[in-house]
């Protein structure tokens, strides 16, 4: 093995065009992340974040804010339950629960100011 090395010359290293003494790959890669993180910005994060403003301005502008969505695990139901606002200094009202208000909803549904389509 010795001797194998040691017939081994170096290979010889290809000049490269440098700019301002920079070589140009790192630049090049450089620019091409920078183009990528852009374009991706500009093509998917964008159309997303206009998209949740015009949730946030449908859901919590100018309408009601109270109500909980939850999605049933099982059947995978999406519900839809109005909230009382409730004054922080009163106590809260125990036999007033989530899954009486959704019986509620269910067994009358003209009461509900969710219906469904």
């Amino acid at each position: 093995v010795k001797g194998v090395v040691s017939k081994l010359e170096p290979v010889p290293l290809q000049e490269e065009r440098l700019v301002r003494g920079l070589s140009w790959r790192p630049l090049l890669v450089l620019l091409a992340c920078a183009s990528y993180v852009a374009s991706m910005t500009f093509r998917y994060v964008h159309p997303m974040h206009n998209r949740m403003m015009e949730v946030e301005e449908a859901m919590c502008k100018g309408g009601t804010t109270n109500f909980i969505v939850a999605r049933q695990p099982v059947l995978g139901f999406a519900i839809v339950v109005p909230t009382n606002d409730v004054n922080k200094t009163t106590p809260p009202i125990l036999d007033d629960t989530y899954l009486k208000r959704i019986t509620m909803d269910v067994a009358f549904p003209s009461d509900n100011p969710y219906p469904h389509d």
